[in-house]
């Protein structure tokens, strides 16, 4: 290879035409064709006879047959380059020309019409002499190989299954098996400069290599997002991690082989460490929110999602009878706005919860306020079907926006001096004290509905202060 690359650079500085010759050595040919052994050998020239220095000066016997030596590297190579290759469709064998990661090519342009003619092995193998002929008189690759791929080279383009992709995503949206929010996030991922559109448009699936990840992870940290300065670990991991989901998908359908489905690593996200509040600050902060506004931060803190927490029905509370009260999580809402449709919850799996006597008294008293309000014939936000109305809500059954939430939750912490966040108030401090009292995190991660318990693991930290238990005692 380094012989190569110095016969590219000798040429470069001797002879402009040959410069043409060598850069059709270089770049016609996929990289695994350019070995310099092969391709001394394949010419019938020792590499040794090969002086860069001279070959720079244009000087020297070995230079004066230089052309003619070219010539016959080329020729040597696209004897090579190729392969006639058979697949079983639908009971018919299907003939196709296998240019590696360059593509494939199912059928032949047709003289007499539009319509493409499919391959049979006689005709593939005409097919691919042909092609090798072309590309022997010095013809570049690309150039060769365009009237063959022009159906098939756009269908392979990634950004092209990528549509495919989102069409069949809308399609799930579309049946309510999907968040709407979820699927413009992929979007965002195919469409914006900032991710895919950029740095993958015009690249074949079978371009996609695991070199080719590595530079594309490089540049999203340097020239990726809508500002085009780079974006963190965690946003690089979603991106990344939407490539994946769409490379397995192809791989499901058949559409692409196991081979062409490349590694794609996970980006390393510097640990995060939550603000955890103790039990009597998580109280104090709670009693600063108005009672009938509290419900849904009293079931935000026994560990339910505010997505969750927004879908509930007045349905969902039960009495056992042994006279515990549970909460049934079966449904969230799929988006942070008034109007998000209420599906299925994140780990799409149903649990039940008991509760305690806090929520429980709440939920009393909200149900004889809807009670009273149904008997009055009261306009009243007690009406709503939801189980955790929000009295200054605008819609008609009175849900929780995202953002309303938030909101509410930062104007009551701030009064209180902490600036933990909603979820690090309620579901991570949760979690924590859950863990401190020596509760498994299986049943941790059960009655959170964390589908991994890596997740679990992550929420259920422990303390500073938990640590010093561990010195011994003086």
């Amino acid at each position: 290879m380094n012989r190569t690359r110095s016969l590219r650079t000798g040429l470069a500085e001797a002879d402009g035409n040959r410069t043409v010759l060598a850069s059709h050595l270089t770049f016609a040919f996929p990289p695994k064709y350019i070995d310099s052994c092969a391709l001394f050998r394949g010419a019938g020239v020792a590499p040794k006879r090969f002086c860069p220095s001279r070959a720079a000066t244009g000087k020297g016997p070995f230079f004066a047959g230089l052309p003619s030596w070219i010539e016959r590297c080329v020729s040597s190579m696209a004897r090579q380059l190729g392969k006639v290759r058979s697949r079983t469709v639908g009971g018919r064998r299907r003939y196709f020309l296998c240019f590696g990661r360059r593509g494939r090519v199912w059928s032949m342009p047709n003289p007499s019409g539009s319509q493409r003619m499919s391959f049979d092995a006689a005709s593939a193998a005409q097919a691919l002499d042909a092609i090798r002929s072309e590309l022997a008189s010095g013809k570049p690759f690309h150039a060769v190989l365009a009237p063959w791929l022009a159906k098939t080279q756009r269908e392979q383009m990634l950004l092209s299954r990528a549509e495919h992709w989102l069409e069949h995503w809308q399609a799930r949206v579309d049946a309510g098996e999907l968040s709407p929010s979820y699927y413009r996030e992929l979007d965002r991922y195919v469409h914006h400069p900032g991710y895919w559109a950029k740095y993958l448009s015009g690249r074949l699936v079978t371009e996609i290599t695991p070199a080719v990840i590595d530079d594309m992870n490089l540049w999203l940290a340097t020239h990726g997002g809508a500002s085009g300065t780079g974006i963190g670990p965690a946003s690089r991991n979603k991106v990344l991690g939407a490539l994946r989901v769409l490379m397995r998908w192809l791989r499901r359908r058949r559409e692409i082989s196991a081979d062409d489905v490349p590694e794609i690593p996970t980006v390393e996200v510097p640990e995060y460490s939550p603000r955890i509040l103790e039990s009597r600050q998580q109280t104090r902060v709670l009693e600063r929110i108005p009672y009938d506004r509290r419900g849904a931060f009293l079931a935000c803190r026994l560990g339910v999602r505010p997505s969750e927490a927004r879908a509930s029905h007045v349905s969902d509370y039960t009495v056992s009878a042994d006279g515990q009260a549970w909460l049934t999580i079966d449904k969230a809402c799929k988006g942070p706005n008034s109007n998000a449709p209420i599906l299925h919850t994140k780990a799409w799996k149903a649990r039940a919860i008991p509760i305690d006597t806090a929520l429980r008294d709440w939920i009393k008293w909200r149900l004889q306020k809807r009670a009273a309000a149904m008997r009055d014939c009261d306009r009243s936000p007690m009406l709503s079907p939801a189980m955790f109305p929000n009295p200054r809500a605008r819609t008609e059954e009175k849900r929780w926006t995202l953002s309303s939430m938030e909101h509410e939750w930062n104007r009551v912490r701030r009064l209180e001096g902490t600036d933990a966040a909603l979820y690090e108030g309620t579901k991570h401090s949760f979690a924590t004290a859950a863990r401190e009292r020596g509760i498994p995190l299986d049943q941790i991660q059960k009655f959170l509905g964390h589908a991994d318990a890596k997740s679990t693991e992550r929420y259920g930290r422990l303390r500073n202060s938990a640590l010093v238990r561990i010195l011994p005692s003086n």
